[in-house]
């Protein structure tokens, strides 16, 4: 199979102007008179899929663009080069999709992703029972009462009998605390 050549840009400042023109104009006559034919034909190729024929239908012209000057000028001949191209191109796709892994859609990835791994759940629970006795007491005790008891800071202040706001800073350097013993830089002042 030899190379695909591509025509030269044209050259806006006057020179092989006629030459280009002339196969862009080829190529409009042959899109505007086989477009629909083709589409038709590239539509039962693939069971209906829309986009799937207008991909082809894009293919089939772009090779025509490649071969534009050994294609004869009149569209109706050129007609059933371009069918078999569309073919051609259908099964070249069909081909590359039975040689690739069949793909995953995304709706399965989202069942996958509700469903709780057991394993990394108890790593956690293991990584933080190992971090959690690096801690000072009351930085366990902030770790404890907010999320293992899923206490608000207002309650746990009304029972400490301490500022909501320090609730929410001993919290806050809690956690710190705890995601550089988890880490293993330390944890203790």
């Amino acid at each position: 199979m030899a190379p695909a050549t591509y025509p030269a840009p044209a050259d806006r400042c006057g020179a092989d102007r006629s030459e280009s023109d002339s196969s862009e104009e080829r190529l409009r006559r042959f899109v505007g008179a086989l477009s629909g034919p083709l589409m038709a034909y590239l539509l039962r190729l693939t069971l209906g899929e829309h986009h799937l024929a207008e991909d082809l239908l894009q293919e089939t012209f772009l090779r025509a663009w490649r071969r534009i000057d050994d294609l004869p000028a009149d569209p109706a001949a050129a007609r059933p080069w371009l069918f078999t191209v569309a073919r051609r191109a259908a099964i070249d796709l069909l081909r590359s999709r039975q040689s690739r892994p069949k793909e995953v859609e995304l709706i399965e990835l989202g069942i996958a992703a509700l469903v709780p791994d057991i394993a990394e759940q108890v790593v956690d629970v293991q990584t933080i029972r190992t971090a959690l006795p690096k801690l000072t007491p009351m930085h366990r005790q902030m770790i404890f009462e907010v999320y293992y008891r899923d206490r608000e800071p207002g309650d746990i202040a009304r029972q400490l009998d301490i500022p909501e706001g320090t609730v929410k800073s001993r919290t806050f350097y809690a956690v710190r605390r705890l995601g550089m013993a988890v880490d293993g830089t330390g944890g203790r002042d």
